[in-house]
């Protein structure tokens, strides 16, 4: 009986401890986010059912709606030189240095609103994309005011535009057939 007795104390402590480990693999299951927020993902559930998932995946994107909104935007590559050319005429090679930009929202376009753009938030490297091709993404600080009173969307598109200067009509109404000719011919 001893024996027996000895054997079932030893089964006992063994469940005990798988107890724990699946208890613990459980609280591994619990993903929790880094930050308070509203989840911006559409459709979660769907999404996610019967999804193998690894670790440092991106699930969900979660916003936090009371920070201050910001604008990310994507210049393509080939505009890129009259932006660098803009910076050096003014000598604005410092980090803290600005320039205005102007943009309207995709979901509310009869309302054009103001944003600075931080010469040190420009990235050094173009990224690929799939509609522009190549991308410099920089980032502005819109006003936050006129932004939050129109509401928009996380992830809202905007049409931005950085002022780099005046130029003459011709000029802004043809660059780039010359621009493109200058590619092809020259």
């Amino acid at each position: 009986l001893e024996a027996e007795q000895n054997k079932l104390e030893t089964e006992y402590q063994v469940l005990l401890r798988k107890r724990e480990l699946y208890r613990l693999r459980a609280d591994e299951l619990i993903i929790k986010s880094p930050i308070d927020g509203r989840v911006v993902s559409w459709d979660v559930e769907k999404t996610l059912r019967s999804r193998p998932i690894m670790t440092g995946q991106v699930l969900l994107e979660v916003a936090d709606l009371n920070d201050p909104l910001f604008l990310e935007v994507e210049l393509p590559e080939k505009r890129e030189g009259h932006l660098d050319e803009y910076i050096a005429q003014q000598g604005l090679a410092s980090e803290d240095a600005s320039l205005d930009v102007t943009y309207i929202l995709a979901t509310d376009p009869d309302e054009p609103l103001e944003a600075k753009l931080m010469l040190g938030s420009v990235a050094m490297r173009a990224d690929a994309n799939e509609e522009h091709g190549a991308v410099i993404k920089m980032k502005a600080i819109p006003e936050q005011e006129s932004l939050r009173a129109l509401n928009p969307r996380p992830g809202a598109k905007v049409i931005a535009k950085v002022y780099c200067g005046r130029r003459s009509s011709g000029f802004v109404f043809f660059h780039e057939i010359y621009e493109w000719c200058c590619k092809f011919f020259f």
